[in-house]
């Protein structure tokens, strides 16, 4: 039976250990999963080869949902756990003439093997309007800034120049596009008659930024006229294709190269599959996605992404080190983090902080002690 009474049977759950008194397996319902979950554990305490590793090898081998993974430290341990336990689900799937699961990888490593991600490419983010558009690149750029004066005031800056550029150029298809559009001397002939002024002309140097950094990596700016084999497109990373039936998808970012790219291909990987997951509508195909080192993805609007995720079926497993982790300049993401996932696995706990919170959370037991004399 689970939590509540119900009936529960074994085979959906997934093994998260032994119970060290009488080594009985501690199991987690899909169920339970699906509504979110939170892994942490100091560097080197098997946070990710005995904590996500595991998970991601009995979800791969049910053989019934998606997994991605974005992994922004990049672990190898990760990507194998993946890769063997698909060998062994598409042999499986092989013996009763079922389709094998695909396999694709991202990375921003050079000279390192890469599937294309294009997000511009992706099937259901070509259906939206240059506003929406605009809006799913200035939330994964870390264009949007909050809710402040100033914040929301430089966020409409953003937000209006990419608005006016895509508006004008429906035919871009990366990032290079856009950057080339910025820097050939077009943009400053043509923005006057796209509405926009010197000044937001000015103001707009950070997304300028942004999109210049993303030009430069070449498996994020393949298009449809780009000369490449055709097979290389009709392998393309498609969140699309990911919400919709099993896939395994890996994207390995080395933050120590390029902490700032880094974080912002995570966030496209992130917001397209949200929005592949919005227009497929109601489906019963669960897909989970872990993000390692997560800390460095956080921003305003990270409770309303989770809250999306999990009604159009993404179930979200966030892990990093330590609860200081979870405050980022004027952010604290602590409430939100709590509030918002059910699974929690502890490996281990050096700050004094997390320490003090799961003394609270582990409430109180009392202990009768008997004693029994015998006079003669």
């Amino acid at each position: 039976q689970d939590e509540l009474g119900g009936h529960c049977a074994e085979k959906d759950h997934l093994l998260i250990g032994l119970n060290p008194i009488d080594d009985s397996p501690v199991l987690v319902s899909t169920a339970v999963l699906a509504e979110h979950g939170h892994i942490t554990g100091d560097s080197g305490s098997g946070k990710s080869s005995r904590g996500i590793a595991p998970l991601v090898e009995q979800l791969i081998a049910r053989g019934d949902c998606s997994v991605v993974v974005l992994n922004l430290k990049n672990d190898r341990a990760i990507f194998e756990a993946a890769r063997v336990a698909l060998t062994r689900a598409n042999a499986g799937r092989r013996r009763v003439e079922r389709p094998p699961i695909p396999f694709r990888w991202f990375t921003n490593q050079p000279e390192h093997s890469t599937y294309v991600f294009n997000p511009f490419l992706q099937q259901d983010m070509r259906a939206l309007t240059p506003q929406q558009r605009a809006e799913v690149l200035l939330s994964s750029l870390g264009l949007n800034y909050g809710e402040g004066f100033g914040q929301a005031f430089y966020s409409s800056v953003h937000r209006h120049v990419l608005k006016r550029v895509l508006e004008s150029n429906p035919h871009f298809q990366s990032f290079r596009q856009i950057d080339r559009f910025f820097r050939d001397g077009r943009f400053a002939l043509d923005a006057r008659e796209l509405g926009i002024d010197r000044k937001s002309r000015e103001e707009a140097s950070h997304l300028y930024t942004v999109v210049e950094s993303l030009a430069s990596f070449d498996a994020l700016n393949v298009r449809d006229d780009t000369r490449v084999a055709p097979e290389i497109l009709a392998q393309a990373i498609d969140m699309g294709d990911v919400v919709r039936s099993p896939h395994v998808i890996y994207f390995g970012l080395a933050a120590a190269l390029e902490q700032s790219t880094v974080r912002e291909i995570a966030k496209l990987a992130l917001h397209t599959m949200l929005v592949a997951a919005v227009h497929r509508g109601h489906s019963r195909h669960q897909t989970y996605l872990f993000i390692d080192e997560f800390q460095q993805i956080v921003s305003h609007d990270l409770e309303i992404v989770l809250r999306q995720a999990r009604s159009h079926g993404i179930a979200v497993i966030l892990a990093n080190q330590t609860r200081s982790d979870l405050r980022i300049g004027d952010i604290d993401i602590t409430p939100t983090v709590e509030a918002n996932t059910r699974f929690r696995q502890v490996f281990s706990a050096s700050d004094v902080k997390h320490q003090n919170a799961l003394i609270e959370a582990s409430g109180e037991a009392m202990y009768e002690l008997n004693s029994q004399s015998t006079s003669y």
